[in-house]
């Protein structure tokens, strides 16, 4: 399992090794940001990930243009604070 996934978004299910299809990926998104919404923020590897160009297809597909644009300021804020 890669060091930006986080287990804890999984308790109903194993912990993928990887995200390799699109739904994988919205799932993890979805359930990314319903942790967040209880106050659980991702790591700084995490939120790395998410904003790499491979993952656009993902972000677009759950209408999210928060989590790119909003989310993603706030998260990176709080990654470089965590340092």
């Amino acid at each position: 399992m890669p060091n930006w996934i986080d287990g804890a978004l999984y308790p109903d299910t194993d912990v993928p090794d990887e995200l390799p299809t699109l739904a994988d990926r919205v799932d993890f998104l979805a359930r990314l940001c319903s942790a967040w919404d209880f106050g659980l923020l991702p790591d700084r590897e995490t939120v790395e990930e998410i904003r790499r160009l491979d993952w656009y297809e993902a972000v677009d597909a759950t209408r999210l243009p928060s989590l790119s644009i909003s989310r993603a300021k706030t998260l990176a804020s709080l990654a470089t604070s965590r340092r």
